[in-house]
């Protein structure tokens, strides 16, 4: 082991460390509150619903939803942001309320982690400046606010879990109860991981002890009948919830570690933060290898590494359809990057080592934030242009939402070309009025709060259907189930959709309907049906 000298006092080095993660949080919320609209592909529908709760809370026009949809009572996942939401909307308008849920989902995460890598560290280090290049990810554009809300919470039930089984404090049980469920709540995939979490830690807490005595033993039987008690609720109801899961094969996909190393999980807007995030995963990969050299037997570090081996064995093995939907794989790589940011910090590397990796990841991510910035600005604008056409479309209507470039289109091409952040774009119209909007793909599931009634047209026969490239919905078999008021497109464009199902499809909605309203930037036509 190379011994290499402290150019900081701990004090001083720990000061500069709190301000620079203190300001790289704050440019954490500058890209969230700086544009008008921070758009993400699921985040409008998620509003969208939480504005619908809202309304029948206040059994205002319940009846009018009431035809189109039904609450779901199960006591299930993903049910957290929509009541923060539906709760925000009481006070704020729907852009406001979306960016104070991501607000609090990052000073969540930030904070948590922050108490758990200085925990581990036992003090803290640059390296918590590691953690702010985890915030923002593909996860979190495409809209998984309730996966993004129950992960922040991890960190912190981890570090209230450390704290209980050494400290023994009946104080920190009913905390644990509480959170571990609001994050089932949430989503039950952070409660999974914190299982796994919780086991391994238990089993090398209760090896390094080394102890098999009568009393030794009785204590560790009560430790872990408290354990049990603190996760019964949350595990009773993920009981039911994977009692309903299909099974699955474990399956070797070797092809995952280029996308393991390369890190591009952690691009949101555009392709040209690949070349950044590849620097990153270099550099991750390079701070690793140096830890081997510096790695020591301790209970900690033998845990998390553990940890992140079992995370890498989901991740390589497991099927991506999990959990009634896709991206499970992508969530297991983002835990498993955290998971080994927590690993490094049981390790008392040099200080020079953790100052330089602190600092170059500081840097790459503020290099990050300003390609990212001007990009989240410009997606704003694209909602901008089309909200205009809310004054031309009446109340208790429904609509039928076409988007033809969901990357979004300027003058220079795509906007965001590596994410469809328009998926659901139009969604934001149903927080301003009530609209019956038929993208809404949450009411196609049991993961929701609410559920399409009597009619869903995610499975009306539509070949590449209503979120296909491009959109296609045979309007005739729509208005034979509901009166389709109004259909918006959004860049359609004749030349380039010149296909045949795209051309009739238009051909119908121009007989069957009138052009009401063009956008400023000619992009977004409202066609209202012909009476």
């Amino acid at each position: 082991m190379i011994a290499l000298p402290n150019i900081l006092r701990y004090e001083q080095s720990n000061k500069i460390a709190n301000t620079i993660y203190l300001l790289l949080v704050i440019l954490c919320l500058v890209q969230i509150w700086l544009p008008t609209y921070f758009v993400t592909g699921d985040g409008p529908c998620h509003i969208y619903n939480a504005s619908i709760l809202k309304e029948m809370f206040l059994d205002k026009d319940e009846s009018f939803y009431h035809s189109f949809y039904t609450i779901n009572y199960q006591v299930n996942a993903n049910w957290v942001s929509h009541v923060l939401l539906a709760i925000l909307l009481f006070f704020f308008k729907a852009a406001i309320a979306e960016k104070v849920i991501l607000s609090i989902y990052i000073l969540l995460f930030c904070s948590g982690f922050y108490k758990l890598v200085s925990a581990l560290q036992g003090r803290q280090t640059f390296l918590i400046l590691m953690i702010p290049l985890f915030v923002f990810s593909s996860l979190l554009l495409s809209g998984f606010y309730n996966f993004l809300l129950s992960m922040s919470l991890l960190p912190w039930l981890i570090y209230l879990f450390i704290k209980y089984i050494e400290n023994r404090s009946l104080n920190l049980i009913l905390p644990l109860i509480v959170l571990t469920f609001i994050a089932y709540l949430s989503h039950p995939m952070s409660v999974m991981f914190l299982w796994i979490t919780e086991f391994i830690i238990l089993l090398f807490y209760i090896i390094s002890k080394n102890n098999l005595s009568v009393a030794a033993i009785k204590k560790n039987l009560v430790l872990l009948g408290y354990i049990v008690f603190i996760n019964l609720p949350a595990f009773l109801l993920m009981f039911i919830y994977l009692n309903n899961q299909e099974t699955f094969t474990l399956t070797y996909h070797p092809e995952r570690w280029n996308e393991l190393k390369e890190m591009k999980i952690l691009a949101i807007r555009s392709s040209n933060e690949y070349g950044i995030l590849v620097i990153a995963g270099k550099i991750f990969i390079a701070l690793m290898l140096v830890t081997v050299f510096y790695f020591k037997k301790s209970r900690m570090s033998f845990s998390f590494l553990t940890i992140s081996l079992v995370s890498l064995f989901i991740y390589l093995y497991f099927p991506d359809m999990l959990l009634n939907g896709g991206v499970f794989i992508f969530r297991v790589q983002w835990i498993f990057y955290l998971f080994l940011v927590c690993w490094l910090a049981t390790i008392h590397l040099p200080q020079i080592i953790t100052i330089t990796s602190g600092i170059l990841f500081s840097v790459l991510f503020i290099y990050l934030s300003f390609i990212r910035i001007p990009v989240s600005i410009e997606c704003s604008k694209g909602i901008e242009d089309y909200l205009p056409a809310l004054n031309f479309i009446e109340n208790k209507k429904t609509i039928l939402p076409f988007t033809f470039e969901k990357t979004g289109v300027n003058n220079k091409g795509s906007i965001a070309d590596i994410c469809w952040v328009y998926q659901h774009g139009f969604d934001y119209l149903g927080s301003e009025k009530k609209l019956i909007i038929m993208d809404n793909y949450e009411g196609t599931t049991t993961n929701f709060p609410l559920k399409w009634k009597n009619f869903d047209p995610y499975h009306i026969e539509n070949l590449t259907g209503i979120e296909g490239i491009p959109p296609y919905a045979d309007i005739d078999q729509y208005n034979q189930y509901i009166n389709l008021d109004y259909i918006i497109t959004w860049h359609y464009n004749p030349t380039k959709h010149n296909d045949s199902a795209s051309n009739q499809m238009m051909s119908k909605i121009k007989s069957q309907y009138t052009n009401i309203f063009v956008s400023k930037s000619r992009q977004v036509n409202l066609y209202k049906r012909n009476h």
